[in-house]
């Protein structure tokens, strides 16, 4: 805790809420305004150091709500469907809410994931880079066609409505490498630093390759993702992923649960995923 809280001071950032009175064992029935008073949620309104994400898989859409009133931002789920089901009519509500996939993503649910969410943290292998760019190449193309079918008919263009591709990257003259560079949306390779089989992840030697995969086919990729195995200690792991991000000059590191947020926070972590100290136990 006590180098949690120099790395806090160090960054200007305010102290993260200790786990204990965030929410312990006597406040399993405390509003949510009560487990984030001592949070000042403003700091986490951009991808900056570090991230609150507020991971809502089973919880109704009323908890998030609340979570949006109290100034969150960012929030996590684990499966598309579960997105599906609550995330449309908020982010129509609350357009400046993101969205984050922090479980595994099969390749059949890629354009519905692309649709609804803005960091997708859980890249693991080239089948899946290249489902994501066959996605995002179809909507560049797509776009470019009915620009030129627009600026033919000499009636305005019409606002984009999605977040992969602005106004200013859609220039003819830029590869689409150029035009994916600059998104607002995110990815992040996931790593199996306990090289555990039954979890998603590259292991940590086939970063290069995967990575350098995905810089050939032109997908932007912001940082590293880990999960540490349960019942271990994690700080290894979160040394191993900071180490495997400087060594490739990637800046996001997401990293960090309700149970060792703080020690993620100490080395280095970007992005915290947050569910049980803010919500209390899963349904």
């Amino acid at each position: 805790r006590e180098s949690s809280e120099k790395g806090a001071e160090g960054k200007n950032i305010p102290h993260p809420p200790a786990q204990g009175r965030f929410l312990d064992e006597t406040e399993r029935g405390v509003p949510l305004d009560s487990r984030l008073s001592t949070l000042d949620s403003s700091s986490y309104s951009t991808l900056s150091s570090p991230t609150l994400i507020a991971v809502t898989k089973t919880h109704p859409a009323a908890v998030i709500e609340e979570a949006i009133r109290l100034g969150l931002t960012d929030f996590g789920e684990n499966k598309v469907q579960d997105a599906r089901a609550k995330y449309p009519a908020l982010k129509a509500k609350h357009p400046a809410i993101r969205l984050h996939l922090i479980g595994s993503l099969q390749t059949n649910k890629v354009k519905e994931a692309l649709a609804l969410f803005d960091v997708i943290h859980t890249i693991d292998r080239p089948a899946l880079v290249d489902a994501i760019m066959k996605v995002l190449e179809s909507r560049v193309e797509n776009r470019e066609s009915s620009k030129e079918a627009i600026q033919s008919k000499k009636i305005p263009h019409p606002p984009a409505q999605d977040r992969f591709c602005d106004a200013t990257e859609r220039k003819d003259s830029l590869p689409l490498d150029s035009r994916l560079s600059t998104l607002d949306a995110f990815f992040l390779i996931q790593i199996n630093t306990g090289r555990e089989p039954q979890k998603g992840g590259v292991v940590p030697e086939d970063l290069p390759a995967l990575l350098g995969y995905c810089q050939k086919k032109g997908l932007p990729i912001a940082g590293l993702m880990c999960i540490p195995p349960h019942g271990v200690p994690p700080a290894p792991h979160f040394l191993l992923l900071k180490e495997l991000a400087d060594a490739h000059g990637l800046k996001e590191l997401s990293m960090g649960m309700s149970g060792d947020y703080e020690e993620a926070l100490a080395h280095g972590a970007t992005m915290i995923r947050i569910g049980t100290a803010l919500f209390g136990e899963r349904g």
